[in-house]
């Protein structure tokens, strides 16, 4: 059984990047597909993207691990 960790996730921080995405789609499906990730990067017309998690999400914690731009964290790593 995989782990499971509090993400937290701050919009502001985000760039729209999206390798959260190719991290996640890459570990579950095996192919760099941001469609098929299950985290979410909304960023029509917004100044700072939205982050979403689906309901498929296990919260494993790579998306936040492979972060460059700390807008996911794993809850208690370098949370100011």
């Amino acid at each position: 059984m995989m782990e499971s960790f509090k993400i937290i996730a701050d919009p502001k921080k985000c760039t729209g990047c999206r390798i959260c995405q190719f991290i996640c789609s890459s570990l579950y499906h095996h192919e760099f597909n941001p469609s098929k990730s299950y985290i979410i990067i909304l960023d029509e017309y917004e100044l700072s993207p939205t982050i979403q998690f689906s309901d498929k999400c296990n919260h494993c914690g790579q998306c936040a691990r492979n972060c460059l731009y700390g807008a996911l964290k794993l809850e208690g790593e370098g949370i100011s």
